[in-house]
């Protein structure tokens, strides 16, 4: 059978740490990972079996690790977003999230120059930049003084940065409380990668109390503006009934936002939706449509689903070879049911 979505629920006990399993509405328990709030953008796989759950991976590639590839109880998750990019791997963009976050305009930075004339908005960017530059050249210190000094002043992007800095502990000592407190500075101006920064720490108590309530208000405000991990993440909310009520056809309505968008994970969650008709009509050419999109971007999920119905004929003409063609794709992914249905159509490799 193809996999379940993102948003399976599985029996088994509960444990909830840094990128971990948290409780849904109602009995079992899924998975979904936090992840680091890096400068570049993936789709985790992550195993949802009882084990990990009870014994969670402390980062994104422990989890990639430990968990392989995706099986009946596992689901997918993007790794989060920071100030510098937005979740931009599935399509390979690499554009300045300031440019494309929709935050509200930046404050001016008070502070004065040597000459004594007031500091514009123009100037503050330029430091941003100079901030990034040092990150990139590897110059933590420096990058957490240019930031510090911008995120004191007022300025979101900078509160960005520097919150992200103290959630990993770059150039500073981890303070996931110092960092919640700079992610909420930056959410309430409108920066998007803020806002969602702060949906998952609400998610997953890091930093401030557990609340999905909250969480939820999070995910909202940066999906509002565009931020397709933030509009998946609350597609799985309303899907998972957490902080907002189950909906399969808000889940479906969110998964579409970001779809469109690229995200894979958001197309292979809208692909299955059709699929089994959870929150739309079942139209099983959609389905293979969103399968296709998301295998496309690597998702071994849909790689194996697009598999399975080629096999089965679903929404496709039967075509053997064809499933054949995905199943290796997904394999290669370590997808354990690929590898199985691989080996009973083509034993001999």
């Amino acid at each position: 059978t193809p996999d379940t979505p993102a948003a399976a629920i599985a029996t088994g006990a509960v444990a909830s740490t840094t990128a971990t399993a948290t409780e849904s509405a109602g009995s079992g328990l899924f998975k979904r990972i936090a992840g680091l709030f890096g400068r570049e953008s993936d789709s985790t796989e992550v195993d949802l079996s009882e084990q990990a759950a009870a014994t969670p991976p402390q980062d994104v590639e422990a989890a990639a690790a430990e968990a392989g590839a995706l099986n009946e109880k596992q689901i997918s998750e993007p790794v989060a977003v920071s100030a510098t990019e937005p979740a931009s791997a599935w399509a390979g963009q690499a554009a300045n999230a300031s440019a494309t976050s929709g935050t509200t305009s930046e404050p001016v930075v008070e502070a004065e120059a040597s000459s004594g004339s007031p500091r514009t908005p123009e100037d503050a960017n330029q430091d941003v930049a100079a901030g990034k530059r040092a990150l990139a050249a590897g110059d933590l210190t420096g990058a957490v003084e240019i930031f510090s000094r911008l995120a004191e002043a007022g300025d979101a992007e900078a509160q960005a940065h520097i919150g992200y800095m103290y959630y990993i502990g770059e150039g500073v000592d981890v303070d996931l409380v110092r960092a919640v407190d700079w992610y909420r500075r930056a959410a309430v101006q409108g920066n998007r990668d803020a806002q969602y920064n702060l949906a998952v720490a609400y998610a997953f108590g890091e930093g401030v109390q557990q609340n999905d309530d909250e969480a939820a208000i999070w995910y909202r405000r940066a999906a509002e503006q565009g931020s397709a991990i933030a509009q998946y993440s609350l597609g799985m909310s309303y899907a998972l009934g957490e902080g907002a009520p189950q909906d399969d056809v808000e889940a479906a309505k969110w998964y579409r936002a970001a779809a469109d968008q690229g995200y894979a994970a958001a197309q292979y969650n809208l692909g299955y939706s059709y699929r089994t008709g959870h929150g739309v009509v079942a139209d099983e050419a959609e389905a293979i449509r969103w399968f296709e999109a998301a295998a496309a971007n690597g998702h071994a999920a849909a790689q194996y689903s697009l598999g399975y119905m080629y096999r089965s004929g679903r929404g496709v003409e039967r075509d053997v070879e064809e499933a054949i063609k995905w199943y290796r794709l997904a394999a290669a992914q370590g997808h354990p049911d690929a590898r199985a249905d691989l080996a009973s159509l083509n034993p001999d490799g």
